[in-house]
């Protein structure tokens, strides 16, 4: 969720990628994927004006959304008791 950063991607270079998978055990094993030499180049981007009411919204819609995932176990544990 990157989408209210005034900031453009404008180089991303990976080194190496190497991705074990267990394919005997695909569905009981994790899939393990390494990332080497990880280089991002950002700028700001000129053309979008920083909108501060925009930017709390979003940061409040995070957090609420982060609550309720809290919540929801509380929530489905009071409706198995009843």
């Amino acid at each position: 969720m990157l989408t209210f950063l005034c900031i453009i991607f404008s180089l991303l270079s990976l080194g190496r990628i190497n991705i074990d998978v267990s394919w005997t055990s695909l569905f009981s094993q994790p899939l393990v994927v390494d990332i080497e030499d990880v280089f991002i180049l950002v700028n700001p981007t000129a053309d979008r004006p920083y909108d501060a009411a925009k930017e709390q919204r979003l940061k409040n819609a995070v957090k609420q959304k982060a609550l309720d995932e809290l919540e929801r176990p509380k929530k489905k544990k009071t409706k198995s008791k009843n």
